[in-house]
C-alpha cells in the first residue's frame, strides 16, 4: 500500500470533500452516452481527464466505424432510445472517419430516436477545428450542438487533478471495505463507450485504456439487464475505477499535471505494452508550458518541451491532420 502522498502546499489549490462513503451511491444515466472516439488532441492541457496530454492515443484506440454502427443497431434491436450522444475525444472531428460517425449516429436519430440530443465537444483551435466547426454550422443538422470550449490556452486550474489517485492521496481510502459512491459524472453526464465498450463513465475508460484493468462491458444488453435485475454491473466499476480516479477527491487550482505513485507505475507499464504510439504529441509555446510532477518522488515523468513541437506529416499519423498550437499571452 502507498502511504499517503503530501499535495505542495499552495493557498491556490482547492481540495473538495469525497462523496459521503455512509451516503447514497449515484446512479449511472444509462440514457446519456459518451462516444470516447478517440484520445488524441494536440492541446496538451494539464491534467485532462482523458489523458491526452500524458498518453496520446494510437490508431487501435479509436472507435471504429463498424464499433459505433454495431452499438447503434443493437440499442435499435433492444429498443433502447438515447437521449443524449456526445462525441468526445481528445478532439473528436479529428478522428478519420468522424463524418460518417456523425450520419450514423443522426440517422439513428431521424429513424429511432428523434429527441437525442448529440453534441460535439471540441477547443476549437487551429484551422482544422474551426473549418469543421463551419462545416457543421452550414449543415444545419437537426438537434447537433457544438460544445465549443475555444480554449486560448492549456493551463486550466480549474481541472481536476485527475492523475492523482485518491488511494495515494488519503488513508481513508485505503480502508478495508470502503466502498467509492461514485460522482456527479456517471449520473449527469452518463456512461462512456470507447474502442473496448462500455463503462459506468468517459473518464472511467479512459482510465482503463491506461491500468489495463479489463472492466469494458460489450454488450449494451449486459447493462440492461443489470438495470432491470438490480445487478451491481456498472456501479461493480466504482471501486476500481474511482480509487484512481482525481475526480472522486478533486483538487484542482493547480497548473501543473500532478501525477501520483499508482499512476506513475501504470503509466510506465502501460509505455512498455505499446509497440507502435501514434507520433501525435502536443504541442505549445514556451511562454505557456506546464511541467509533469510525480508526486511523492521529486522527478517528473518527463521534462517539459521548451520549444514548440513540429509534428509530422499527416501520412506518419495514420491520416490525422498535423496540429501546431500557440496560444497569446
Amino acid at each position: 500500500m502507498n502511504p499517503p502522498i503530501n499535495i505542495p502546499t499552495n493557498p491556490a489549490y482547492r481540495y473538495h470533500k469525497a462523496p459521503d462513503p455512509n451516503g447514497p451511491v449515484y446512479t449511472p444515466n444509462i440514457y446519456q452516452l459518451e462516444l470516447e472516439i478517440n484520445y488524441n488532441c494536440g492541446l496538451g492541457c494539464n491534467n485532462c481527464n482523458r489523458l491526452t496530454q500524458i498518453e496520446a492515443g494510437n490508431l487501435s484506440q479509436m472507435i471504429t466505424v463498424k464499433q459505433l454502427d454495431d452499438m447503434l443497431k443493437e440499442s435499435v434491436a433492444l429498443g433502447h432510445k438515447w437521449l443524449k450522444m456526445k462525441f468526445i475525444g481528445g478532439e473528436a472531428m479529428i478522428h478519420p472517419n468522424f463524418w460518417e460517425m456523425l450520419d450514423l449516429v443522426c440517422a439513428y436519430q431521424q429513424s429511432f430516436s428523434p429527441e437525442l440530443k448529440i453534441h460535439i465537444a471540441t477547443h476549437g483551435q487551429g484551422e482544422f477545428a474551426r473549418k469543421c466547426i463551419l462545416r457543421l454550422n452550414a449543415e444545419r443538422r437537426p438537434n447537433v450542438i457544438i460544445e465549443n470550449t475555444n480554449k486560448t490556452t492549456n493551463i486550466r486550474p480549474e481541472f481536476d487533478t485527475m492523475t492523482v489517485a485518491p488511494k495515494d492521496l488519503r488513508p481513508e481510502f485505503n480502508q478495508p471495505g470502503y466502498q467509492y459512491r461514485g460522482c456527479w459524472i456517471p449520473h449527469w453526464v452518463g456512461l462512456g463507450f470507447n474502442y473496448q465498450g462500455f463503462y459506468v463513465c468517459g473518464p472511467g475508460a479512459g482510465i482503463d485504456r491506461i491500468f489495463d484493468l479489463g472492466l469494458m462491458i460489450a454488450k449494451l444488453k449486459t447493462i440492461l439487464d443489470d438495470a432491470k435485475n438490480g445487478s451491481p454491473g456498472l456501479i461493480g466499476q466504482y471501486n476500481p475505477l474511482c480509487a484512481l480516479c482525481g475526480h472522486y477527491a478533486p483538487l484542482n487550482g493547480v497548473k501543473t499535471t500532478l501525477i501520483s505513485p499508482t499512476w506513475h507505475k501504470a503509466m510506465v507499464k502501460y509505455e512498455k505494452r505499446q509497440e507502435a504510439r501514434l507520433a501525435l504529441k502536443h504541442a505549445y509555446s514556451p511562454s505557456q508550458k506546464h511541467s509533469l510532477v510525480v508526486l511523492g518522488q521529486g522527478t517528473a515523468l518527463r521534462k517539459s518541451e521548451k520549444t514548440v513541437i513540429k509534428l509530422p506529416p499527416a501520412s506518419d499519423t495514420g491520416g490525422l491532420p498535423p496540429m501546431r498550437f500557440k496560444f497569446n499571452k
